[in-house]
C-alpha cells in the first residue's frame, strides 16, 4: 500500500517540520547525560520505544502492520545507517563532551554534500561550500583538543555517527514516506537488538533514568523522525537551508548540555 500523502508539504511547511524535529532532537545530549546507565542500554531501550512509536503511527496511518524487512537497497541503507547513527551517538555522548558528540554528528551535511555532488551530480554553490568549510574547521578543532584517550574515542564515534547519519539521510530521500518510516522501524529494532542483553538491568534503574528513557524514545526520537520523514518530500530544499537547520540544532543541543549538566565524560 502506498502511504505517500495526498498533499505533500510545501517547501516552507517541510522546513518548519524539520525545525520542530530539530528542536525535539536537541534534547538528546542532556537527556543521555542524565540517564545513569550504560550507552548500549540507553541506545537499545530508546530505540525499542521509538520503534513502537513509529510502528504505531504507521499502523494507524496505513491500517496495516509495518513491514519489518525492507524491500529495497535504499530502505536497507536507511535502516542500517539509522541504527549506526543512534548507537554511535549515545556511545560518543557518554565518552566525550556531549557538545562535542553533537557537533561531530552534525558534520553529516558535509558528507551529504560530497556524495550529492560527486555521486548524484547535485550542484553545490560557493556559499554552501564555504559553510561546509567552516564545519570542517570545527571538526578539526574538536580533534585538536587536549582530550583523554577516552575522549578521543568519543570524538571518533561522534564523527562516525555523522557519516552514518549522512548514509541514512541520502537513503531516506530515495524512499516513499511510508517506506522510509518502515526502514526507521527496522533501524530502531536493529539498534534495540544490539543492547538487548542489558535489559535485565532495567529493574535496578532509578526512577529518573526510567523516565528519561521514556522521553528519549517517544519525544526525542520517535516523534521527530515521523516529522522528518514527512518533510523529506521536498527534494529541492537548498543544501544551505539543511546545513543551517542542522547547525542550529547542534547549537541548541550544546547549549542545553552546558547549562543543564556537566558535559565532560
Amino acid at each position: 500500500m502506498d502511504t505517500r500523502p495526498s498533499h505533500p508539504p510545501s517547501r516552507g511547511e517541510a522546513i518548519a517540520l524539520v525545525a520542530v524535529a530539530a528542536l525535539l532532537w536537541s534534547l538528546g545530549g542532556v537527556l543521555i547525560k542524565l540517564a545513569a546507565w550504560s550507552p548500549l542500554g540507553i541506545a537499545s531501550v530508546r530505540s525499542a520505544i521509538a520503534a513502537f512509536v513509529i510502528g504505531g503511527f504507521l499502523r494507524w496511518r496505513t491500517r496495516r502492520m509495518p513491514r519489518i524487512l525492507p524491500r529495497s537497497r535504499a530502505a536497507w541503507g536507511a535502516a542500517l545507517g539509522y541504527a549506526a547513527t543512534v548507537v554511535l551517538f549515545v556511545w560518543a555522548t557518554k565518552l566525550t563532551a556531549a557538545a562535542n558528540a553533537i557537533v561531530l554528528q552534525y558534520s553529516s551535511p558535509l558528507f551529504v554534500a560530497i556524495a550529492g555532488h560527486y555521486v548524484l551530480g547535485e550542484r553545490v554553490r560557493l556559499i554552501e561550500w564555504s559553510m561546509l568549510a567552516v564545519m570542517v574547521v570545527g571538526v578539526v578543532l574538536l580533534f585538536a583538543e587536549q582530550l583523554s584517550p577516552t575522549g578521543m574515542v568519543g570524538n571518533a564515534l561522534g564523527l562516525a555517527s555523522g557519516v552514518a547519519m549522512a548514509i541514512m539521510t541520502l537513503s531516506v530521500r530515495a524512499e516513499r514516506e511510508g517506506s522510509a518510516l518502515e526502514a526507521l522501524v527496522t533501524g530502531n529494532l536493529l539498534a534495540a537488538l544490539v543492547g538487548v542483553g542489558t535489559w535485565g538491568e532495567l529493574p535496578q534503574l532509578d526512577a529518573q533514568t526510567l523516565a528519561v528513557l521514556g522521553v528519549l524514545g517517544v519525544v526525542q526520537l520517535g516523534v521527530p523522525y515521523i516529522l522528518f520523514a514527512r518533510a523529506r518530500f521536498v527534494r529541492s530544499a537548498p543544501l544551505k537551508q539543511s546545513c543551517s537547520l542542522c547547525s542550529s540544532q547542534s547549537r541548541i543541543r550544546s547549549g542545553y548540555c552546558w547549562q543543564s549538566v556537566s558535559v565532560r565524560a
